[in-house]
């Protein structure tokens, strides 16, 4: 499943009427969860969110643990968060 796919499922949820206040908390959190597992482009990170891991695609070493606001940002190596 992708990002998108999450968000539909959240908008679904939010218009639901599901027994309300026990299940629907439940969902929620458990998109929440899934969302923060998918990837992001580099290019939607925002300094608010603070240092983060970046990998290099195709995945073959190990993370930049930083943000592109470090002096040791390499341009252009990194493609998600």
């Amino acid at each position: 499943m992708n990002i998108d796919g999450l968000k539909r499922m959240r908008i679904g949820l939010a218009t639901a009427s599901i027994d309300g206040d026990k299940v629907l908390p439940f969902l929620t959190a458990g998109i929440e969860a899934l969302e923060k597992c998918i990837p992001q482009p580099v290019e939607e990170w925002h300094e608010d969110y603070g240092d983060c891991l970046f990998w290099a695609h195709p995945i073959e070493e190990a993370p930049y643990c930083g943000s592109p606001l470090d002096d040791e940002w390499k341009e252009n190596d990194y493609g998600s968060y």
